[in-house]
């Protein structure tokens, strides 16, 4: 449609933060009171109203949010020049659900190929890559004509996880509650809760006065008992 068209160049191109949001919310998006967007900031989706933005979050310079479904939290703050999208290529369930009170550095690249989950709390450093789909195991084992060369996941940073400056969680990863990621890490298996782990593949330091052994060693699967349930957003 045309008028649709119109109202997401005129945001895209928009310095100011409130014509921004007038023109989101003339899609159908949902977007509570003291948002703010950078200029730069563009944000897309199939259907404006699978996007949500809890109130007094803010989006830094050049930031794009192209994605299925869009559900943010209250009191976000997203730094300048972040991907936040999925691959339309790729079919994945393409959505992002970020809690209240997270904190994502500049230069993030956030992949909601698949379903990405951030629950409240949580703190992502600068040039952290967090990713939802990757090579299928057929195409890793050599079929290079497969039908399907990605394998999408869904990958989970839980309640007041940190995670450091440029550390990369592959898909399918859940890091656990309060858990650390250190700087630089790739965290390849998933990290339970208040484990502190560094390195390439990641190690884990500390959890609890437990000894430091390899996470690609046994650690227990983060959702092996059941899937995570999603936070509540904006209420």
């Amino acid at each position: 449609m045309l008028i649709n068209r119109m109202l997401l160049a005129f945001a895209a191109l928009s310095p100011i933060s409130p014509l921004k949001a007038a023109c989101y919310r003339l899609l159908g998006a949902k977007i509570e009171k003291d948002i703010y967007f950078a200029p730069g900031v563009i944000i897309r989706c199939p259907d404006m109203h699978s996007v949500k933005f809890g109130a007094s979050s803010s989006f830094g310079l050049s930031t794009k949010l192209i994605c299925s479904s869009i559900l943010v939290g209250k009191r976000v703050r997203v730094g300048g020049d972040c991907n936040i999208r999925g691959d339309s290529n790729i079919r994945g369930d393409g959505r992002i659900i970020i809690g209240d009170d997270v904190f994502i550095g500049v230069g993030c690249i956030l992949d909601c190929t698949g379903e990405l989950l951030i629950e409240e709390g949580v703190q992502i450093g600068p040039g952290a890559r967090i990713l939802t789909h990757g090579p299928s195991i057929p195409f890793l084992l050599g079929a290079f004509d497969t039908k399907e060369p990605f394998a999408v996941h869904s990958t989970r940073i839980l309640s007041r996880a940190y995670i450091g400056t440029g550390a990369i969680v592959l898909p399918g990863v859940t890091v656990g509650s309060e858990a650390v990621v250190g700087a630089g890490a790739i965290v390849t298996r998933d990290v339970q809760s208040k484990e502190f782990v560094v390195g390439v593949p990641a190690q884990v330091i500390t959890r609890q006065g437990r000894e430091s052994r390899r996470l690609d060693s046994g650690v227990a699967a983060g959702h092996a008992g059941g899937g995570v349930s999603h936070p509540i957003i904006g209420t």
